[in-house]
């Protein structure tokens, strides 16, 4: 499909730093559901966020997986170190928030953010290796070979940010998510509001490029976390019920009206 764009929303290939640059003057997913959450502790995030900014297992293991599946190898490479950093006493590797796994990375001169140990590397190879190999989702990743690509625009006049796991370039998006037991998949994209982000990143899209709406297609592909690495493909409208539109619409305008006023406390007024 031929899109053409246009200037309300744009398409970037752009770095982590410079992304992560404009974290809360552009608003995204994440920051519209922790405004959703507690408008009343939402200004005092964004002014003191670098406080939360710590290497979580979860969000560097996540960063793996989406690395080794949708870029292969020799970017997983050139992005993430594979160490080994065992307790002598049980002869498994340091968790991750220990001093001992902190003074690893130090000593040898490994990011913290990018370094897992062999472990998560097996279990990240494998997770991988089964959504390759899924006749769907593998065929989705082989065509979306743009990875990581941002959309910026307005949504309901807020300045709105979202990264694209992987893109075709047209009017095809996939989604790559982990998931702890695929039968929790659909329960688990309702619970994590799945659907606002394929609401927000549609309407992008169909912004930068001139796509109809209509022809744009989300697919969530999730991968089990522990053996087998069962994988599902769900298709983003099951997640764009008429309540979830119209709770996104509602969130956005409340944060708008906050910004307006500036005062995100009272959000709870405009949701």
């Amino acid at each position: 499909m031929d899109c053409a764009g246009n200037s309300m929303a744009s398409i970037e290939n752009i770095s982590d730093k410079e992304y992560y640059g404009s974290y809360g003057e552009k608003l995204s997913v994440s920051l519209l559901k922790r405004f959703y959450d507690d408008p009343t502790t939402f200004g005092s995030y964004l002014e003191n966020r670098s406080d939360f900014e710590e290497p979580k297992t979860h969000l560097i293991l996540g960063q793996a997986v989406h690395c080794l599946t949708l870029e292969g190898r020799e970017a997983f490479d050139e992005s993430f170190q594979v160490t080994k950093c065992l307790n002598p006493k049980t002869s498994k590797s340091y968790g991750r928030q220990t001093k001992a796994w902190a003074k690893h990375c130090k000593d040898n001169d490994l990011n913290i953010w990018r370094t897992i140990n062999e472990e998560e590397f097996s279990s990240t190879q494998a997770m991988a290796l089964a959504c390759q190999n899924d006749p769907v989702i593998g065929d989705l990743i082989k065509s979306c070979n743009r990875v990581e690509y941002a959309l910026r625009g307005k949504l309901s006049g807020v300045d709105f940010q979202g990264k694209m796991d992987a893109w075709d370039g047209g009017s095809v998006v996939f989604d790559l998510k982990t998931t702890a037991d695929i039968s929790d998949a659909e329960s688990s994209g309702f619970k994590f509001k799945y659907g606002w982000q394929s609401i927000a990143y549609k309407r992008l899209l169909s912004e930068a490029t001139g796509c109809d709406l209509s022809a744009i297609r989300f697919a969530f592909g999730f991968v089990e976390k522990a053996t087998p690495h069962r994988t599902k493909l769900i298709e983003s409208e099951f997640f764009e019920t008429r309540g979830q539109v119209e709770l996104f619409d509602n969130v956005l305008y409340a944060v708008n009206k906050c910004r307006q006023l500036g005062d995100y406390s009272i959000g709870g007024l405009f949701m």
